[in-house]
């Protein structure tokens, strides 16, 4: 699922429950990194979108 903003919602709910075992940017760096491949097959049409394991 591209797009960042949906997974922080989540990512903010465990961040309180853990405190100092979850960084929350870390969180939000990975989730940004996994969205940049299927950002680029969406604008330049090359590549494959990567999908959940059936």
């Amino acid at each position: 699922m591209p797009f960042t903003p949906f997974h922080m919602g989540p990512g903010i709910v465990i961040k309180a429950l853990l405190q100092g075992g979850f960084s929350l940017m870390v969180f939000g760096w990975s989730q940004i990194v996994m969205d940049l491949q299927p950002l680029f097959v969406l604008l330049t049409g090359e590549g494959q979108l990567h999908y959940g394991i059936p």
